[in-house]
């Protein structure tokens, strides 16, 4: 199970890869042209003035042909002008809804993996209580025993990402699950609920407005020093 897991992980991960990688040359592309359209407006804008000084100055002397036929280029320039704007327009609109399709491909295998991984929970023996983890880093599997400190990276939030913790906050970090199948908040930062290190799997833990609910639950969390609670032996 585990093996077909990974490989169903690595296939999802190789797919959002290959869309990414994509990214870059479609964006330069797009801004290129804009740029070429933008250069081609401004020299066609700035004719476009010269030739409009030009009438101005010389109008008192033209016959009405001669004044038909200035006006009449200067119309037809500033309809070329209208139409490169409307160009460069359409090209921004095509790379936003580009970009935003991407987007959306990712948060789509990003709760690809997030089943993917709520099933290796489920299906794992060694889950005492059906893959509600006590300790995980949300959008981002932890290296736990590598040895590795990975720094935290401001990323960019989606306002239509959901809200955890009673801080009411994206998910980040290290994150803890409140025992209580009926908790309202559910899922806690470490760092809002003073913790350095999650509790192990038959240890419980509660928060603190689930806590009168449970008081008579036994192998809780020692909520007084945060810590694991102490197992006196037997004599």
């Amino acid at each position: 199970i585990l093996f077909r897991c990974r490989m169903d992980v690595d296939k999802i991960i190789a797919e959002g890869l290959d869309q990414l990688d994509k990214l870059p040359a479609k964006v330069q592309k797009t801004t290129k042209e804009m740029r070429e359209l933008d250069i081609k407006c401004t020299e066609l804008m700035k004719n476009t003035k010269l030739k409009v000084c030009g009438y101005v100055k010389g109008m008192k002397k033209m016959t009405k042909e001669q004044k038909n036929h200035y006006i009449a280029e200067i119309d037809k320039m500033y309809a070329e002008a209208e139409e490169l704007s409307r160009a460069k327009v359409a090209l921004a609109t095509k790379l936003y809804d580009s970009v935003d399709e991407d987007i959306s491909m990712m948060d789509k295998t990003t709760k690809k993996l997030e089943a993917g991984s709520r099933k290796h929970n489920d299906d794992d023996p060694g889950t005492s209580d059906g893959g509600r983890r006590k300790k995980k880093r949300k959008g981002d599997e932890s290296e736990e025993g590598s040895g590795l400190n990975v720094p935290a990276v401001e990323m960019p939030v989606d306002p239509n990402e959901p809200v955890y913790c009673t801080c009411h906050q994206v998910s980040f970090g290290e994150m803890i699950c409140c025992d209580n199948p009926d908790c309202k908040v559910e899922w806690f930062h470490f760092q809002c609920v003073g913790m350095t290190a999650g509790p192990s799997n038959n240890v419980k833990w509660f928060c603190e407005a689930c806590r009168p609910s449970f008081k008579g639950t036994a192998n809780q969390w020692n909520y007084e020093t945060n810590e694991p609670p102490i197992v006196r032996k037997k004599k």
